[in-house]
């Protein structure tokens, strides 16, 4: 994202209250957890533990490999940040804003992110403060939501 470090990230990832337990099993080489301890989890924590088998620690930080859209095996695979909760907000802004007048819809803004980031319910967040930018809302005061992201 060029917006952080590696250092940063990682130090991020592993304070990180969600992903901080993934991610640092993940490091340490262990197993996926039972079922009971995963189900005891938050629901963001439980998603990132669905991704268990397609996280990987790369040059320091923890990405989700996954298939190019409309592929679903065979190829390479791209890596995506898996990203902090206290980074979201400013990398929301930066695939949001394209500058202070204009203002990218939900599809958009989940396009630019989903090529370099990804956080559980990443969907349900950007929906959220989109719907909540006032901007949005004078230039665009009744959205079809429905229709702006793909599920």
């Amino acid at each position: 994202i060029g917006l952080w470090t590696a250092a940063e990230l990682r130090a991020e990832q592993l304070i990180d209250s969600t992903i901080g337990p993934v991610c640092a099993a993940k490091a340490l080489g262990q197993h996926l957890p039972e079922s009971t301890y995963i189900q005891s989890r938050s629901k963001r924590e439980r998603i990132l533990w669905q991704h268990w088998n397609e996280l990987e620690c790369d040059e320091g930080t923890f990405v989700l490999c996954q298939y190019p859209e409309g592929r679903t095996h065979g190829g390479p695979v791209d890596k995506v940040l898996v990203l902090p909760e206290d980074c979201r907000g400013v990398a929301f802004q930066q695939a949001h804003l394209l500058r202070t007048d204009l203002h990218l819809p939900v599809w958009n803004t989940l396009q630019r992110l989903r090529r370099q980031i990804y956080w559980p319910e990443m969907d349900e967040d950007v929906y959220r403060w989109i719907s909540g930018c006032e901007w949005c809302r004078v230039i665009h005061p009744q959205p079809d939501w429905s229709t702006s992201a793909d599920k």
